[in-house]
């Protein structure tokens, strides 16, 4: 349901602040997005994407503290 993202967006917005991005990769079916948080961690946010046209969002994973 739509409150439960809601309330993970603003779980993740409380832990992590503002992001900045330091670089992007993209492969084909998936990319990722280097940032640093507001506690200057870098954190890594590689999102699953579905293998065909219209390309839907399958997943999200983020990793904090990823060198």
């Amino acid at each position: 349901p739509l409150s439960v993202r809601l309330d993970r967006y603003r779980e993740m917005w409380s832990n992590l602040g503002r992001l900045t991005v330091e670089s992007f990769r993209e492969t084909t079916q998936s990319f990722e997005v280097v940032v640093r948080t507001r506690d200057d961690e870098r954190a890594t946010l590689s999102f699953q994407l579905q293998p065909a046209p219209p390309f839907r969002l399958r997943g999200l994973r983020i990793e904090v503290g990823s060198e």
